[in-house]
């Protein structure tokens, strides 16, 4: 038998796990906090202190998204120099997003593989409509599990 083959029967064989059929939008975030280009470093860190958020995906006009900022933009960018003012100056350049009915094991995979612990989850339209992050994967695994979690978005 051929790799490919046996790669195939494999595949074949899998069956397919609970995080298979969650989509990412039964999971995500969706009181997300988003940021401009233009929104100062000063502010960027205020508001993530005040919404206890590590990151932020960086939108458009319209919402389509642009790229991520996180903490670790804004402590490399105070050990380098502190060089950059705005937003746009520390940001990741957008390379990964999900469409809200991909499954939460593709996202996860794709998480990991990426080393990224956010994603932002967008519309078929292309738009921010929620972001994933580790902290909510492993939450719908601890769920799943049986075990109790304390679910920030059920919290009045």
């Amino acid at each position: 038998m051929t790799s490919a083959a046996l790669s195939l029967e494999l595949e074949l064989e899998k069956t397919p796990s609970a995080a298979d059929r969650v989509r990412v939008s039964a999971v995500m975030s969706r009181d997300v906090v988003c940021v401009r280009e233009g929104v100062s470093l000063y502010v960027l860190t205020a508001l993530f202190l005040e919404r206890g958020i590590s990151g932020a995906p960086v939108v458009d006009a319209e919402g389509f998204p642009l790229g991520v900022v996180s903490k670790t933009d804004l402590v490399r960018n105070t050990y380098e120099g502190g060089l950059g003012t705005m937003v746009s100056d520390i940001m990741t350049p957008l390379t990964f997003k999900l469409r809200e009915h991909a499954a939460l094991s593709q996202a996860a995979a794709l998480m990991a593989y990426e080393g990224v612990h956010r994603v932002p989850v967008v519309s078929d339209e292309g738009r921010v409509v929620g972001i994933l992050s580790s902290i909510d994967v492993m939450r719908w695994l601890a769920l799943d599990g049986g075990y109790l979690v304390r679910d920030p978005r059920t919290v009045g």
